[in-house]
């Protein structure tokens, strides 16, 4: 019996959107995939590598431009072990989702930055349950994973 997706919306700024956000990190079990254009919070940052700690799969993937400047949370993820992917193929890599655990898909305006999360007007999209939807954001990601670039970890790899 297959489940009927449910949708939620919050509007930010909003401290609803932080709470969502790392509800949703904090209860991945097996892959957690980012497609982002700007990822400079530290907070969400740590989520991340909290929830790659515990096991979970975590891949991110950013714009070419801003995944590795000097406020992006790439490069320090990357050298704890991430599997991060920079996208050089198109002008700019403006994507704002992930996907948790094949089954949730958070969406919408928001970069994953304090100032997007504290001071800009927001909307912010988790759908649940939609494993087909998902499948369909996974392949966006796969596509875009293949022809981007990984960022360098320690020992050579991520």
């Amino acid at each position: 019996m297959s489940q009927t997706p449910t949708l939620t919306a919050y509007f930010g700024p909003n401290t609803a959107i932080t709470a969502a956000l790392n509800q949703y990190l904090a209860r991945a079990t097996r892959t957690i995939r980012v497609a982002m254009y700007q990822l400079t919070d530290q907070s969400l940052a740590q989520r991340l590598l909290s929830a790659h700690q515990r096991g979970v799969r975590v891949t991110l993937l950013l714009d070419h431009f801003h995944g590795l400047d000097a406020t992006s949370q790439a490069a320090p993820l990357a050298h704890q072990g991430l599997t991060i992917y920079l996208d050089h193929r198109h002008k700019a890599f403006h994507h704002k989702w992930a996907v948790i655990d094949e089954s949730v898909i958070i969406c919408g305006s928001m970069n994953w930055t304090d100032n997007a999360r504290t001071h800009h007007a927001e909307v912010v999209l988790i759908i649940k349950e939609a494993p087909q939807l998902a499948a369909q954001f996974i392949a966006e990601f796969d596509a875009h994973v293949a022809h981007s670039q990984q960022v360098q970890g320690p020992q050579g790899g991520a």
